[in-house]
């Protein structure tokens, strides 16, 4: 605290310039820091949404024919119903190399198709994406593999993608369950990094030349104002000087 004090003291009895040059940069150093996170956010949320429609539209391509005219989803206990339902998850996997697994939910939180196969038939507490994706919105999530519903799931080295996409009965009707689908982050999390650095040195030269153009337009206004106060300070001298004598 009497370390501040002392800073603050010290910067009141600093000239104009030197006080302008110390708080305008801290001012516009929290503002750059600001909005280049605020950009950061946006970038990575539009980068997640993009790569999440992308997988819904390989998820559907693979999925919704086979199931158009399905009415109600059954869990695959047979082995003939799971190798009809592994054959499209592995079309799936084949189709977008990034794709890492996948589940099929009914509008009850069971798991009708999984990887796993152990989760199969399966219940689970529905949690808001899945909720969502139920009422018929595609929702997506970011997914570490610690939920109940990812136990026995192969550790990954990273989070992953979590997307999920409403099944309609007849590719329009009410919808009958939702798929999730499971995309790995790994290449999309590079171009991030880079695209991130870009943000963060963009935002930082940008506002130090801001910072520049003040800091010289003070400096000309501040040296300005002691060429015009020069003759004013000389004749209070001799003022003073008059004054002195006189007495």
């Amino acid at each position: 605290m009497e370390r501040a004090r002392s800073w603050l003291a010290w910067l009141g009895r600093g000239s104009l310039l030197l006080r302008f040059s110390l708080l305008s940069l801290v001012v516009l150093a929290l503002i750059a820091a600001g909005l280049a996170t605020t950009l950061e956010h946006e970038m990575t949320q539009d980068a997640l949404r993009q790569q999440a429609d992308e997988v819904a539209v390989v998820v559907r391509g693979v999925f919704d024919r086979p199931l158009v005219k399905a009415t109600r989803l059954m869990p695959a206990r047979r082995p003939t119903e799971y190798a009809w339902w592994a054959s499209l998850a592995q079309g799936l996997l084949a189709a977008d190399s990034h794709l890492v697994r996948v589940k099929v939910w009914d509008p009850s939180g069971r798991i009708i198709y999984s990887n796993n196969p152990a989760q199969i038939g399966r219940a689970f507490p529905i949690d808001d994406d899945l909720r969502a994706a139920l009422a018929g919105r595609p929702a997506m999530g970011i997914s570490h593999l610690t939920g109940a519903e990812n136990a026995g799931d192969p550790v990954t080295r990273g989070p992953l993608l979590q997307t999920y996409i409403p099944i309609h009965k007849g590719g329009v009707g009410p919808v009958i369950g939702a798929y999730e689908a499971y995309c790995d982050l790994g290449l999309l999390t590079q171009r991030l990094d880079a695209t991130r650095g870009t943000i963060w040195g963009s935002v930082a030269a940008g506002f130090l030349l801001l910072y520049a153009a003040l800091f010289a337009i003070v400096r000309s206004a501040s040296r300005g104002r002691c060429v015009r106060s020069r003759p004013w300070a000389r004749a209070r001298a001799r003022r003073t000087r008059c004054a002195r004598s006189i007495a």
